[in-house]
């Protein structure tokens, strides 16, 4: 730069910052490690540097700041040794590094940097530019709230072009003889403050029409900006030159007065306040000082993104929620495209660039409970000319449950029911916290083991009337997912008691299952053979295959105590001999011929006898060896066999429990497929059912800890006492009570967002791309947020900060993981390796194919991507911009586990329309 060049506001600027930034970042020698810099730029937008040092080098400093060409707006270097000038510095200026602070003084607009005073319950509508619908967002939202018994303010803050009020005028006669709020700030100073020598009510009106408000009590009470009488017009620029609305700190600031006064004399729910369009005094004080909530309206033009540019900053700072509204959005298709897309790019890049966290927590720009994705208003002529009564109702009812309005007011609203659930929780005693990192075991191995005994059952299985088909004789094939609970239903069939009682629940006659026997066929115990006993079979036939399942089949029968009631004699000596004998006896080609004779003697005394036997197989996956597709060939001549015996014998059954993955890919049978399915069953849950196996288990402990019943007091109509004793405590919530008991745990909201409903949350984390969503999962997340809350040392108000549940992600994450691994070994090495090559979701298409060819250079990464759809890894999906193609992300459940960043939530709002 020239030292003759133009003055360049912001450049200069960064240019001293960086210079300093440099000077101390080099310092090897330690020569300024005690100093501390200011840089201030004055009122006349030149630069004084105040430097606090104990052993300042002045003249080495002057020189080098000589040298630089920014040198000419720099007025003084001073050495600061006062205190009270270096705290007020230090407390007034933006902190750069440690050593480093810039300061701005100001001469206008200083109320944009007023210190807070907040009320819970003001909400600032502001726009940058006028016209965009922001007073008509307003009174409809407030009205939304009447109708729901509420009392709402509105507040015309727009002083040099109010109209909030004459919405009303066709409608409320009263509007023409009320003052404003410039009348009551004139007329409190005349009156030096003295609010008794005023009367309130002469400055605003009251709306009570059911016809508009409705019939719950409500009430709408509006402040015009300034009275309306006919001739009060003349005086209205003298009122505004009198009105002070600059904030002084060491003055008694009249707008607080008003805001107090309405609280304390009219107790409204909430205060609307319409703000002033564009950068002022009034607009700072009204955003920065005064809200709680800022919704912030905008339309998609490089004027309106300016003004969101200018502002944005500020607000961040202030740490305020914001919501921005994009309005009108136009009415014809071409116009709305383009008209949305500038809107969301140009949020998107002003708010990565200026509010968003630079540690990758960039959301994606499709996120829509992101800060930058806006509330869409449509343009309607109705709206044009608002005013009558049944504009604005027909305005509420446009769009149904997507009513933009409504939406803003349920926002607005769900700080109400915060409060509301503060006073619940305040009641509840955070002891239970340590009850729910009991409700699973922290290693996934042991939760295999969860139901040794009947007393676990009643503790922490979950019933469920549809399990019916258990019971079911012409079912024998039970599929589901690893992780989705196959193995607890065959730890019910285990427990014989627990299995006829769940029966009952389902609604079968104790009648019709009294004479049902489960007999364990092949488990994980002694008495099944080990993977290296079923190694030797690999290059067995069908039939031999076969044979082997016949010979444990009536082994298992021979073990068991119904040998002593029923008369069959057995000559075959497979009882007594070792596992590896077994084999020998399977190519003994007649074998298969004698079990069957036994089985239909065995058949033939159960119907006698009215008995049904069922053998019972479950860790298949486990035990059988993949080589040679052996998994498959051997279990696809167990489910033939089955089949062939569904039909032949009428008293003995089986219940085979197997993965879905291993039956559609490695499952080789003579039997048709089809027809196999025909005969089974998948297991699938419900999002509320899973949570209601969280409560079960949390109940289960109710005795330990009263907290536990204080926390479900509300939802004890939910929780069927009926089966205590045999099945446990049955919590039965729906929707609506689950989400109210975690909103009781987790507050109202929930994510770095905190736009997030803890509800909607957990699908959105949980659930693969098919949206299907699995109990370990669930339960691993809840157990490690208990295990996450009791080591935590911050202070919360909600029993479990939100954050101990997001942080519990990564557990569930790596355990699902972990299942994918054992799932599908083929893929293992994509699970291992993709963050590697890719280091944050979502990617484009090519970028994706390029990442998985350098991983897997064998294999074609189109049927790579296919496969890992078809799992619910992936998931693709169109962007918006014109610029991409498709592209692909990865929820939340998988690209944790897989060490992947991500940009924006894992389970893309498109999952879950």
């Amino acid at each position: 730069m020239k030292k003759n060049e133009p003055y360049n506001f912001t450049r200069i600027k960064n240019n001293i910052k960086d210079f300093f930034v440099n000077l101390l970042s080099e310092d090897t020698g330690k020569l300024f490690k005690e100093d501390t810099f200011f840089i201030v730029r004055n009122i006349h937008s030149r630069f004084s540097i105040y430097i606090s040092s104990k052993l300042l080098d002045e003249e080495r400093i002057n020189e080098k700041i000589s040298e630089q060409k920014f040198s000419q707006w720099i007025d003084s270097i001073e050495l600061i040794s006062d205190d009270f000038i270096y705290d007020e510095l230090k407390e007034t200026s933006e902190k750069i590094n440690n050593q480093l602070y810039f300061n701005e003084r100001r001469i206008d607009k200083t109320n944009w940097f007023t210190d807070k005073k907040e009320f819970d319950n003001i909400i600032s509508f502001y726009s940058f530019k006028g016209g965009v619908g922001r007073t008509t967002a307003m009174i409809l939202s407030a009205i939304s709230l009447a109708r729901k018994g509420e009392k709402v303010v509105l507040v015309d803050f727009d002083l040099e072009a109010p109209g909030l009020a004459s919405i009303f005028s066709n409608n409320e006669n009263n509007f023409f003889t009320v003052k404003g709020v410039l009348d009551y700030i004139i007329d409190l100073s005349a009156n030096n403050l003295d609010q008794s020598k005023i009367d309130f009510n002469d400055y605003y009106f009251s709306i009570t029409d059911q016809k508009l408000i409705g019939t719950n009590g409500g009430e709408i009470l509006v402040f015009p900006a300034a009275a309306t009488e006919t001739g009060m017009a003349n005086d209205y620029i003298d009122k505004i030159s009198k009105a002070d609305f600059k904030f002084n700190e060491y003055k008694t600031f009249l707008p607080d007065l008003f805001f107090e006064s309405i609280n304390s004399k009219l107790k409204p729910s909430y205060i609307f306040i319409d703000s002033r369009t564009g950068i002022n005094d009034i607009g700072g004080i009204l955003l920065n000082r005064f809200a709680s909530k800022i919704f912030l309206f905008f339309y998609g033009t490089h004027q309106n993104m300016f003004g969101l540019e200018a502002i944005i900053n500020i607000i961040g700072e202030s740490k305020k929620p914001f919501f921005l509204v994009n309005t009108p959005v136009p009415e014809q298709e071409t116009d709305r495209k383009e008209e949305l897309e500038f809107f969301l790019n140009s949020s998107y890049n002003i708010l990565s660039r200026l509010y968003y966290n630079s540690d990758n927590n960039i959301p994606d720009i499709n996120d829509e409970s992101a800060d930058h994705y806006p509330i869409n208003i449509p343009f309607n002529k109705i709206a044009v000319n608002l005013n009558s009564y049944d504009k604005i109702s027909s305005l509420l009812y446009d769009g149904g449950t997507n009513n933009p309005y409504n939406q803003i007011a349920q926002i607005i609203e769900s700080d109400k029911e915060e409060r509301n659930l503060d006073k619940e929780r305040s009641n509840l005693n955070r002891s239970f916290i340590e009850y729910f990192s009991r409700i699973t075991p922290e290693s996934v191995a042991a939760s295999e083991e969860e139901f040794k005994v009947e007393k676990d059952l009643i503790q922490n299985f979950y019933p469920r009337k549809d399990y019916k088909y258990i019971f079911d004789q012409n079912k024998f094939l039970i599929l589901g997912d690893k992780g989705i609970g196959k193995t607890a239903l065959y730890s019910v069939l285990s427990h014989p008691n627990y299995a006829k009682n769940l029966a009952k629940y389902c609604g079968i006659s104790k009648e019709a299952i009294e004479m049902d026997y489960w007999i364990s066929a092949y488990d994980r115990s002694r008495e099944s053979p080990s993977r290296q006993n079923l190694i030797g079979l690999q290059y067995f036939t069908i039939s031999q295959i076969q044979n082997y399942w016949l010979i444990l089949l009536l082994r298992s029968y021979l073990k068991s105590n119904l040998q002593d009631q029923i008369s069959v004699k057995i000559d075959i000596d497979i009882v007594n001999c070792k596992l590896s004998e077994l084999k020998k006896y399977a190519q003994d080609a007649s074998i298969g011929e004698k079990i069957e004779e036994y089985l239909e003697e065995i058949n033939n005394e159960a119907i006698l006898s009215h008995r049904i036997l069922y053998f019972v197989y479950d860790y298949l996956d486990l035990n059988l060896p993949k080589e040679s597709n052996f998994r498959g060939k051997s279990i696809g001549a167990l489910l033939s066999l089955w089949y062939d015996y569904t039909s032949r014998f009428s008293n003995i059954k089986a219940k085979i429990f197997l993965r879905n993955d291993i039956f559609n890919v490695e499952v080789e049978t003579e039997t048709d497929k089809v027809k196999i399915r025909n005969h089974s069953v998948s297991i699938n849950w419900t999002y509320d059912q899973l949570l209601n196996i969280v409560w079960k288990r949390i109940l289960s402990y109710k005795s330990e800890n009263q907290a536990i019943d204080e926390l479900f007091d509300n939802f004890k109509h939910c929780i069927n006492e009926k089966h205590e004793e045999e099945l446990g405590l049955i919590p039965e919530l729906g929707q609506e009570e689950n989400r109210q008991l975690l909103d009781l745990l987790f507050g109202k909201y929930i994510g770095s967002n905190n736009k997030t409903f803890p509800y909607n949350w957990i699908i959105y984390h949980v659930s693969d791309a098919a949206k299907k969503m699995f109990p370990r999962s669930v339960l691993t997340l809840f157990a490690t947020t208990g295990r996450n809350q009791e080591n935590d040392q911050k202070e919360s108000k909600t029993p479990f900060r939100p954050y101990n549940m997001e942080i519990a992600m990564d557990q569930v994450s790596n355990n699902r993981v972990d299942d994918l691994k054992e799932e599908y070994p083929d893929l293992r090495i994509i699970f291992e390796k993709l963050h590697t090559e890719i280091e944050q979701l979502p990617i484009q298409e090519e970028e994706l194919i390029i990442s998985l060819k350098k991983i897997v250079k064998d294999l074609d990464p189109l049927e790579i991507i296919k496969k890992l759809s078809e799992i619910g890894v992936l998931y693709p999906y169109k962007y918006n911009s014109k610029k991409y193609g498709k592209r692909y992300h990865m929820p939340d459940l998988y690209l944790f586990g897989m060490n992947i960043k991500r940009r924006g939530p894992g389970a893309h709002k498109t999952l879950f329309s």
